[in-house]
């Protein structure tokens, strides 16, 4: 998504309007039970000015995404970016950057909580002893044991329990390996 502005999208040189990303979203959700839908956003282009910052804000509470990597503008040379003059600064930046972070976490932490009670496929991560780490179809990572032993890489079907104590993972129950 990298941005909720058109202004700042066109800045950046996106082809595509922040209401055609709400579109898909909404059609994706119709035909997907629970799915993961994860966004990229940059706080503080230099163009970016705060009621382009406001419309971010507006567009990702409409959106509601599951997930989100937020991350503050940073110049790279030989970009086009790094030629517009900055209206931003780093303190503001920094500042937008924490806003969105906020704002999304709180959809990650609501999405994570609805999915107690189901159960998914997911494909193991990680193992430490009995311990496992696995992700799920919608991009949820779940934590469980297992009696018996799975390789990494293998798909399981899991029951969902929990989250975590931060609300972005989840605890989890092993149901079966599947193919």
């Amino acid at each position: 998504l990298q941005s909720g502005s058109l202004p700042v999208l066109g800045d950046m040189m996106r082809r595509y309007d922040p209401s055609h990303v709400l579109d898909i979203t909404e059609s994706f959700r119709k035909i997907k039970p629970n799915p993961g839908i994860g966004v990229d956003l940059i706080a503080g282009f230099p163009t970016e000015e705060r009621e382009h910052h406001e419309e971010t804000l507006d567009f990702i509470k409409k959106l509601s995404p599951s997930f989100a990597h937020v991350f503050p503008f940073s110049p790279r040379k030989k970009t086009l970016a790094n030629l517009y003059n900055d209206r931003v600064g780093d303190r503001e930046r920094e500042k937008r950057a924490c806003e969105l972070r906020e704002l999304t976490s709180s959809f990650t932490r609501k999405f994570v909580q609805s999915l107690a009670g189901e159960e998914r496929p997911a494909v193991i991560e990680r193992k430490h002893g009995d311990d496992y780490t696995a992700r799920t179809d919608n991009y949820v990572i779940v934590r469980f044991q297992s009696p018996e032993e799975i390789r990494v890489s293998s798909r399981v079907k899991l029951l969902l329990i929990s989250p975590d104590q931060g609300g972005k993972s989840m605890t989890g129950k092993f149901l079966e390996k599947l193919p």
